[in-house]
């Protein structure tokens, strides 16, 4: 019987890992797990989790104690999940939402980076602020040879994947900002790396 199904894989792989680590029987349907991560950009992941009908309560009673990041994560037997909410938008609708990991997010930051952090936690506004200062900063750097350019580059990307978590969590509870607040808070974060790559400078350089 499918017990639960997902739209990425870390989300599978985890909760996959957590039932045979307690030595119930799980059969992966749809998509395999180990497709590529990037496959999670491109296109729609359909993996399910099954187990046997005899262990589908031990298997239930096991998730009561699977909470990544200290969330429970809502299983399809105990209902569907919240509704979706955009900033703004005051009118419920009946499309449910796949919970996001803020461990996943910061993954993607680094390993994706272009502002997969925000893009994965549906902040895309934002995502598209951290992606144009990333690439643009490495164009520049590529074109300049400027190392100074380099680091800063990597502290944008840094920004992406501290702040995504927080927008992970600001997705999980149906509190995506507008596109203009999210892109406020984008501006204000790379401002502060900036900030800061210039106060690391000039402190170095009093030290030379």
């Amino acid at each position: 019987m499918t017990l639960r199904t997902f739209d990425d894989q870390i989300s599978a792989e985890m909760m996959l890992n957590f039932l045979r680590d307690h030595d119930i029987t799980v059969t992966v349907l749809g998509n395999s797990v180990a497709t590529t991560m990037l496959n999670r950009f491109n296109t729609v992941l359909d993996i399910r989790l099954a187990v046997p009908r005899d262990e589908l309560e031990q298997a239930r009673e096991a998730l009561q104690g699977f909470e990544p990041e200290g969330e429970l994560e809502q299983l399809p037997f105990r209902g569907p999940a919240p509704r979706a909410k955009t900033g703004g938008d005051e009118e419920d609708d009946d499309t449910p939402i796949r919970r996001r990991y803020r461990r996943a997010a910061f993954a993607l930051a680094w390993l994706l980076p272009f502002g997969s952090g925000h893009f994965y936690a549906q902040h895309s506004a934002a995502g598209v602020v951290f992606a144009t200062a990333i690439v643009g900063n490495t164009l520049l750097m590529m074109a300049t040879g400027n190392s100074n350019v380099g680091a800063l580059t990597l502290l944008f990307v840094a920004a992406d994947a501290i702040t995504a978590p927080f927008a992970v969590a600001r997705y999980n509870a149906n509190r995506v900002p507008t596109a203009s607040a999210q892109i406020k808070r984008a501006l204000f974060t790379l401002l502060a790396a900036w900030a800061l790559a210039i106060i690391h400078d000039r402190f170095f350089e009093s030290y030379t």
